[in-house]
């Protein structure tokens, strides 16, 4: 067996455990920007329905 086999090995095993913590990370936050974006739409509607309605009403008296 090759001297720097179990250096690289355990590198290997932390980098591996590193990245897929990473990667859940990455999920995590993808996941929150969506949440928010779907979030940031919906008040952007409701702010604008009631924009529609406030100067309907007073337009109309």
């Amino acid at each position: 067996m090759h001297a720097l086999w179990p250096q690289t090995y355990d590198r290997f095993k932390w980098s591996t455990a590193n990245e897929t913590a990473m990667d859940e990370d990455l999920s995590e936050v993808f996941q929150m920007i969506a949440e928010d974006e779907r979030r940031r739409r919906y008040l952007k509607e409701i702010g604008d329905w009631l924009v529609e309605e406030y100067f309907e009403l007073h337009q109309a008296s």
